[in-house]
């Protein structure tokens, strides 16, 4: 059975296989998606990504699955360098990520990529979304903002640096972005 069919109501626990070998709390999840009928994938204050597939854990390294990766894995090549706050699962061969020190990652046709975003070197970022035909809109703390393009182009929408956007979405028409003291 999938881990989305538990009634609701009832809830089950599943550690990572890997979290006693991380300091103070860093493997704490700090998101998750949905990737296929039997897999999600969560991130990592550790900048450590991992997919939850027929009852198990696999580490998802920038190079990509590391299957039968167990043990101490503090090593820098197994993780993406900085705690994650944001994923979103377009399908599984389009992934977006994207954490602290403005590093933002997407995921196409079995290889993570990672973009630059001139100017936003140290932003944290706190929530991705797709808005289709290549284009993406991230938002975070003290008011970071940018649309850009898988493709080429970035736009800096950035807003007042006291607001901490944590939440974007868009139907295509709208765009609603939530953070502190009531920012919508």
């Amino acid at each position: 059975p999938s881990p989305w069919d538990t009634p609701l109501g009832q809830w089950i626990t599943q550690n990572d296989p890997y979290h006693k070998s991380a300091p103070g709390g860093a493997r704490a999840i700090t998101t998750l998606d949905h990737l296929d009928e039997n897999s999600f994938l969560v991130t990592t204050g550790s900048g450590h990504l991992f997919r939850w597939k027929n009852q198990s854990w696999t580490l998802w390294t920038p190079q990509g699955l590391a299957a039968g990766v167990t043990g101490n894995i503090k090593s820098a090549d197994l993780s993406f360098g900085v705690p994650i706050y944001t994923l979103q699962v377009v399908s599984p061969s389009l992934m977006l990520m994207a954490g602290a020190q403005g590093r933002v990652w997407y995921y196409f046709t079995s290889e993570w990529h990672e973009m630059k975003l001139p100017g936003f070197e140290n932003a944290i970022w706190r929530n991705i979304h797709w808005l289709g035909n290549g284009n993406v809109l991230i938002v975070g703390d003290k008011g970071k903002a940018a649309i850009f393009s898988l493709y080429m182009g970035m736009q800096d929408l950035s807003i007042a640096s006291k607001y901490h956007l944590r939440s974007v979405w868009s139907d295509g028409q709208n765009t609603y972005v939530g953070g502190s003291q009531g920012t919508i």
